[in-house]
């Protein structure tokens, strides 16, 4: 009995269904794993995330400082004679007045936490993916069609 390429139409279907799941499944999976927000892209924001974490706790440290330092200049005339002598506007033994109004505009001593540069995404396109995800299906139908016509041929 001679069987035809058709004589097992409903399985040959499957197998070209089969070909679009593996396609469909490779796309989720590489999407999942290294696409835009896949795990890879997570775990840089995480770590970028901490990152700007530490660097708003050491922000608070110096703003503390820089409070305690304003409020000491603003009304303890130790601090303000100190700082004269430290600037060169006094000697010791001087009396020191303060004059209310007066605002300084020297630049502060102060490093104001770092600056973060934006990271480059190294997560794989979508587009790509999508790609890639088309190659799949075709290697896959290739297999699946070259496995019919060797059966096809065998069985003739």
């Amino acid at each position: 009995m001679q069987q035809s390429l058709y004589s097992k139409q409903p399985l040959r279907f499957v197998k070209y269904l089969a070909a679009v799941w593996v396609a469909l499944l490779f796309y989720a999976a590489a999407s999942f794993l290294s696409g835009s927000i896949g795990i890879n892209a997570y775990n840089k924001l995480d770590s970028e995330r901490k990152k700007q974490q530490e660097n708003l706790g050491k922000l608070r440290k110096i703003n503390e400082t820089l409070i305690a330092e304003k409020e000491a200049l603003s009304y303890d005339t130790e601090t303000i004679a100190q700082e004269a002598l430290n600037i060169g506007y006094g000697r010791d033994g001087e009396t020191y007045i303060r004059i209310e109004g007066f605002q300084d505009n020297r630049k502060l001593q102060h490093q104001a936490g770092e600056i973060f540069q934006p990271v480059e995404s190294d997560a794989i396109e979508d587009e790509v993916l999508k790609i890639y995800a088309l190659g799949v299906f075709l290697i896959a139908l290739g297999i699946f069609g070259v496995t019919d016509v060797l059966s096809f041929i065998r069985n003739a």
